[in-house]
């Protein structure tokens, strides 16, 4: 555990950000606040702090320079590929907004960070 736990303390170190991923930063502040190191989570709070706010009564995300905006892109993409073969009763991958389903995501890894 120790050796984990150094791990995320020298990326936290190093990049709080995790590269701009914020599942990572996530991840980083849960674990490092589930072992009492909650002050060393907080370069990572920051980070999902910066690309957030609130207008009005809505939380408005910032995830165009995120390094995840690909992976949705994606996930899109396989959708579309899928709905070519199969004709399943769902969303069609077309019909996807990328960027609400990316916004969305980020909206629950904030909710989740922002609890601890």
């Amino acid at each position: 555990m120790d050796y984990l736990i150094g791990k995320i303390l020298y990326q936290q170190l190093s990049d709080p950000s995790w590269n701009k991923t914020p599942s990572s930063a996530m991840f980083a502040i849960r674990a490092l606040c589930e072992v009492d190191y909650k002050e060393k989570a907080k370069d990572s709070m920051d980070f999902l702090r910066s690309i957030y706010g609130i207008s009005g009564d809505k939380v408005v995300v910032n995830i165009d320079s995120l390094s995840t905006v690909e992976d949705f892109r994606n996930i899109k993409k396989a959708m579309m590929k899928q709905d070519e073969n199969e004709n399943l009763y769902r969303e069609k991958g077309e019909e996807i907004d990328e960027k609400t389903f990316h916004s969305n995501w980020v909206k629950g890894l904030i909710l989740c960070a922002e609890a601890y």
